[in-house]
């Protein structure tokens, strides 16, 4: 899957926690994810930069700081369902039910990076699953 047709299945499964999602969709994605994050932050930064050339004033400080907030906040709801929506589909599609994500959120720092990281770079069953088709077949 490529770059863009990733993303646009991620927004248009937003709800969807069945069926499988390939490691490209996956990491595709989450680039998208992280680059959008990026954004965000030269944004605000190139914003704080303007606000500390332009004479102070509470207004625009307080619009400043109301527009960053909104726009993170934006961002970060934005995205939290179709990433945990496409976070299942991926374990579906190593063949783990879509309850392991729980193994992902309540263990605490120790070994809970490398699981994700080894359940995400982990490569697709190439044969169908209970949960759907191989993904040459999607």
């Amino acid at each position: 899957m490529q770059f863009i047709e990733a993303i646009k299945s991620g927004f248009k499964n937003y709800f969807n926690f069945d069926g499988r999602a390939s490691r490209s969709e996956f990491w595709y994605f989450h680039l998208f994810y992280i680059l959008c994050y990026l954004g965000y932050f030269l944004f605000t930064k190139i914003l704080i930069e303007i606000g500390l050339l332009i004479p102070s004033h509470p207004i625009f400080d307080f619009l400043l700081g109301f527009f960053a907030l909104g726009s993170f906040i934006f961002i970060s709801f934005g995205f939290l369902i179709p990433f945990w929506s496409l976070q299942v589909r991926r374990l579906h599609d190593i063949n783990l039910s879509g309850y392991y994500i729980l193994v992902i959120v309540l263990l605490p720092g120790i070994g809970w990076p490398w699981v994700w990281l080894y359940w995400n770079t982990k490569a697709s069953v190439n044969e169908n699953n209970k949960y759907n088709l191989k993904p040459t077949d999607l």
